[in-house]
């Protein structure tokens, strides 16, 4: 099969359901999935178009040439690949996990799980912005000034570019700090390490501390965000919002395709990242994205013409490094731009889609690239010295303008038996039989994002705390191996060596059995902490020991007393309880990151929290009663679920 040959299979994908440059008649057909023989054929050509270019890329002596050649082949083949096998089921299952904020630089991850989830909590992109902008905050435990970090409020939604260029000291000195969208992590002065900034020299108090931090944050916002929702079930449906409307048009089991219809007087061409796509699984869980194809029915054929013509010119010496990443990239921006009324687009996942998100982000006339100059100061919030008293004015005045609102307290409290079937996320996994594994395969019980999980950790959730004497039998009764005939396999070996409960689940070793399982059933008690306390007091009436200065909360434990107390040895924290802050909207403000422990030589701490924004009362949470709810698993082994 030749070039044309890979092309022709790539358009049976593609088939204009996945083109985003298409005209307004819409000339869409159902992409068609391709054979285990056509996927073969078309891997192997595209494999021996890749030696060839290799070889010829490995010609070229200007070391920064090969490296850009060698950039956009790679870039070119994994495209191709992937469209190739679009259909396939993943290997392994993969979400994109919550987490606060994305980190500065190109080091981090730029978007969380339900990217647009924080633009519900205002009026437009541009408050977002203000939120995002106005919050960051620089601290440093170091009483030498050895190093300092920054935190954002949230990770910010958009196309943007963050960079912190200067710290300034105490004596006036201004230093450069590295240049990491340069993917510079040090200066002679300044190293970078994953969240920190660090002085390369020892240092001590007596020398110039940092007091202030200086950057820019460059944003492009869209002029307005669509968001579109349909169920798996949905195929066929059309949404609508502001003259633009989506149509599901497939829905696979790992992916779907979509139509999109622009109105006549849409502003600016929607282009590839304009375009979004998330998913989420059975469990409620956000799909890790696998692929999309996005682009012209051409993508591949032009950037393919255009990769072996700049090789050419760089075997005669006639582009740099520089040119072909220009050209490259103004290339894909070319096609990745869609023309005409109606376009198509594809996502693949990695899990098995039963939601489909599609968000559309339509853009201004002009470019709107805003820089924002960012100027922090940087607060100490380490430990002061162990001593009988605390002196609390030497606490700083942390201006955290908000709001940003905390989530957790929109999570579910706890699950029913209903939901546990549903919202357990079951995963299976097997591993050689390695001495620090006590057995091969395993079932991992993911638990969702509830609000128990602040009083119950993971290994308490799924602790049996058995005495020995009576674990054999309870076992017993609690677990069955089924073979393939679904026929009970009998145990030939004490059951505590065949299988144990873990804190992640359950974990089993076929070796060790007649026959390997191809069923297990398995009644797992699972605790619950359905009934959370929740106890609100005015800001001006706040009890014994609790203290609000504007922003600030302190808890004094030698005068309070929780009603409860956190078991931190399960929770892995040195809280003492779980208190949570609501504004004059009656809305749960999000605390800073890091909460300040003030620990006495010999009494009870002081624990201390900022929050973004200005607290109008403050509430207490306590686990409450606990219940256990028996959960039961009943898997296929050797295969993932979701």
């Amino acid at each position: 099969m030749n070039k044309k040959g890979i092309l022709l299979l790539i358009g049976a994908l593609s088939a204009g359901a996945i083109t985003l440059g298409c005209n307004s008649n819409d000339s869409y057909s159902a992409r068609e999935v391709l054979s285990v023989e056509q996927k073969e054929a078309a891997l192997a050509e595209l494999q021996q178009k890749r030696k060839e270019r290799k070889e010829k890329i490995q010609t070229i002596e200007d070391k920064a040439l090969f490296e850009a050649l060698e950039g956009e082949e790679f870039i070119a083949h994994r495209n191709i690949y992937r469209t190739i096998k679009f259909d396939e089921k993943p290997a392994q299952y993969f979400y994109v996990e919550p987490f606060k904020a994305s980190y500065i630089g190109p080091l981090g991850r730029p978007y969380t799980a339900d990217r647009f989830k924080r633009l519900k909590d205002y009026e437009s992109p541009q408050k977002l912005l203000d939120i995002y902008r106005n919050n960051f905050v620089a601290s440093t435990a170091s009483r030498e000034g050895q190093w300092f970090q920054v935190r954002e409020p949230f990770a910010f939604p958009f196309k943007s570019q963050l960079q912190f260029t200067q710290v300034v000291m105490d004596n006036g000195d201004v230093k450069a700090l590295p240049d990491l969208l340069d993917w510079v992590a040090q200066t002679d002065e300044i190293r970078y390490d994953p969240e920190r900034f660090y002085f390369k020299e020892p240092r001590t108090e007596d020398d110039p501390q940092p007091v202030k931090l200086l950057g820019d944050v460059e944003t492009e916002l869209p002029k307005d965000v669509l968001q579109f929702e349909f169920k798996a079930s949905d195929v066929g449906k059309t949404l609508e919002q502001r003259g633009y409307s989506v149509t599901l048009v497939k829905a696979g089991d790992f992916n779907y395709d979509i139509k999109i219809e622009v109105p006549d007087d849409q502003a600016m061409p929607l282009r590839d990242e304009d375009i979004i796509g998330e998913a989420l699984s059975p469990t409620e869980r956000e799909l890790q994205l696998r692929m999309d194809t996005t682009l012209r029915s051409d993508y591949h054929e032009r950037m393919g013409e255009w990769l072996d013509e700049i090789i050419e010119r760089a075997m005669r010496g006639e582009v740099d490094a520089e040119t072909v990443r220009t050209e490259g990239n103004n290339l894909h921006d070319k096609l990745s731009v869609g023309e005409g009324r109606v376009l198509h687009k594809a996502f693949s996942f990695m899990g098995p889609v039963a939601t489909a998100r599609v968000t559309l982000l339509p853009r201004k006339k002009t470019t709107n690239k805003v820089t924002h100059k960012i100027e922090i100061p940087i607060h100490f919030l380490g430990q002061q010295g162990n001593s009988d008293e605390i002196d609390l004015s030497t606490l700083p005045d942390i201006d955290l303008e908000g709001p940003v609102y905390d989530e957790r307290p929109k999570r579910r409290v706890d699950l029913t038996e209903e939901e546990m079937k549903q919202l357990i996320d079951i995963r299976y996994e097997k591993s050689r039989h390695l001495p620090e594994y006590q057995h091969t395969e395993r079932i991992y019980l993911k638990y969702p994002p509830v609000q128990s999980q602040l009083f119950i950790s993971s290994s308490e959730r799924y602790h049996f705390n058995l005495e020995p004497k009576f674990k054999r039998v309870i076992l017993t009764e609690m677990v069955k191996f089924f073979d393939d005939a679904d026929e009970t396999i009998e145990l030939t070996r004490d059951k505590d060596e065949v299988f144990s409960f873990t804190t992640y689940g359950f974990a089993y070793t076929p070796e060790y059995m007649p026959e390997s399982p191809a069923r297990i059933e398995a009644r797992i008690p699972l605790l619950t902490a359905p009934d959370i306390v929740k106890k609100r007091y005015s800001a001006d009436n706040l009890p014994d020991g609790m203290r609000l200065d504007d922003n600030r909360l302190v808890v004094d434990y030698s005068v309070f007393t929780p009603e409860e107390t956190l078991d931190g040895t399960w929770l892995n924290t040195e809280l003492r309880n779980r208190i949570f802050a609501k504004n004059a909207e009656q809305k749960y403000l999000q605390p800073f990151e890091n909460v300040i422990l003030l620990e006495r030589e010999d009494g009870e701490p002081v624990h201390v929290f900022y929050y973004y924004g200005q607290p109008e009362s403050i509430e207490l949470w306590y686990r409450g009663k606990t219940k256990v709810v028996d959960f039961n698993l009943d898997v296929e082994t050797r295969e993932q679920k979701g």
